[in-house]
């Protein structure tokens, strides 16, 4: 019984995805500008990205850029740049957290 379970568990799972939205082509950039304008200044961001077919967000400040590895740590999560589908300034400062 529990294999079955664990099968539907699966099913409904898959049909819950969502496929990779596509940015317009000013999307990209406006990414980039507000992660770098915000690597220089230090404020806290908002950021949207896609995974296992799902958007997941955290917010925070940028901790590093690994551009060899084309992602960015936010938080000490990792995300991809080309996995980003929006960012902008975080409503209020994020350090309390």
């Amino acid at each position: 019984m529990g294999e079955q379970f664990h099968g539907i568990n699966e099913i409904i799972e898959r049909q819950s995805h969502i496929p990779i939205p596509l940015l317009n082509e000013q999307k990209p950039e406006d990414i980039h500008y507000l992660l770098y304008e915000a690597q220089i200044t230090e404020e806290p961001i908002c950021v949207s990205y896609f995974k296992k077919g799902t958007i997941h967000y955290v917010q925070g400040k940028i901790s590093r850029v690994d551009t060899l590895g084309e992602s960015i740590y936010v938080e000490n999560n990792r995300i991809v740049f080309s996995s980003i589908t929006d960012v902008s300034r975080a409503p209020y400062d994020t350090e309390g957290f």
